[in-house]
């Protein structure tokens, strides 16, 4: 069974495309938010199991570096290849429908509109 990858169109409010990778009923989005100054990376991610819920979460990562080997007809050889570790999740609930920025070191977590949710105010918070 092989899946599809689909992308959305960039808007003034969207400044980043969401990619979604879809197979059969599993679904799992992701959107870029930004980098804060430390090199932490910033996703929004939507995953659905094939149930009714759409689970949304913020996801800070960072990439590095890490030698392996490579084996091929050729031989081995060591190559570099890139690791993304989470580093936290900041979980935000099935169908979150808000708006979500990140700009200069300051996430902003819109509340939750079109949907009955918790989420009632706007939540700020520093990423360095």
């Amino acid at each position: 069974m092989s899946g599809k990858v689909l992308t959305d169109q960039v808007t003034d409010d969207k400044p980043y495309q969401v990619v979604t990778a879809k197979r059969d009923e599993i679904t799992f989005s992701y959107q870029y938010l930004g980098r804060s100054f430390s090199g932490v990376h910033l996703l929004r991610v939507w995953s659905s199991g094939g149930g009714t819920g759409v689970f949304c979460a913020i996801v800070l990562l960072t990439l590095s570096a890490e030698g392996a080997v490579d084996i091929g007809v050729a031989g081995a050889k060591r190559v570099d290849r890139f690791i993304a570790k989470k580093i936290a999740s900041l979980p935000l609930g099935d169908r979150y429908e808000g708006k979500i920025s990140y700009r200069f070191g300051l996430l902003t977590i819109g509340e939750c509109i079109g949907r009955r949710s918790l989420r009632k105010s706007t939540q700020r918070m520093v990423v360095l």
